[in-house]
């Protein structure tokens, strides 16, 4: 998959995206000010970040997210019925 196939939709949705490497690193500085949802930004990003993942900015419009790595955790467990 690439960048924007896995940014586009997230976008329709309505959320900020930027690319991030698979460990979650930011690929950009200033992330949480360039987050965007402007597709020719978007296609910019695919062409420097085509194999990369796409993150959303979390902390507006009342998002929470729970990031839970091992689902076979026993904190996990907790959260996930």
């Amino acid at each position: 998959m690439s960048f924007l196939s896995i940014a586009k939709p997230l976008v329709e949705m309505g959320f900020s995206v930027f690319p991030v490497h698979r460990n979650k690193v930011p690929c950009i500085k200033n992330w949480a000010n360039e987050a965007t949802t402007n597709l020719a930004k978007l296609e910019l990003w695919d062409k420097q970040f085509h194999t990369e993942n796409a993150a959303i900015l979390t902390g507006v419009r009342g998002l929470v997210v729970i990031d839970i790595d091992d689902i076979e955790s026993d904190n996990a467990k907790k959260i996930i019925p």
